[in-house]
């Protein structure tokens, strides 16, 4: 039983309590506890995980308004094109306009 607690870093205030009808709910105590902690955990990394893929693949909605489309097939001059853009939407005051890229290659 002793090394169940140490393993499970069971508090010393239970690991000491005297009355054993009192040990089993404390024990199911701790590990739905555990348990809730996994999960939870789980679903923050599997949420912060998509936002990283979504962002990656820039799956991500466009604004209908405010927004500028490069269709390119080359990436050398898609490259020169952009940083234009860029400088052009700094210019105008408008640097959170987004540019939708559309290319039949890989996005990577």
């Amino acid at each position: 039983r002793r090394a169940y607690f140490v393993l499970n870093d069971v508090p010393d205030h239970i690991i000491n309590e005297t009355d054993d009808r009192a040990l089993p709910p404390l024990i199911v105590l701790h590990i739905i506890s555990m348990v809730t902690f996994a999960v939870l955990l789980g679903v923050f990394i599997d949420d912060i995980s998509n936002g990283v893929s979504d962002f990656k693949s820039a799956n991500f909605p466009i604004p209908e308004v405010n927004h500028t489309v490069v269709v390119s097939n080359s990436r050398g001059q898609l490259v020169h094109v952009l940083r234009e853009l860029g400088a052009n939407h700094t210019e105008r005051d408008q640097p959170n306009s987004m540019i939708a890229v559309l290319t039949p290659g890989d996005k990577n």
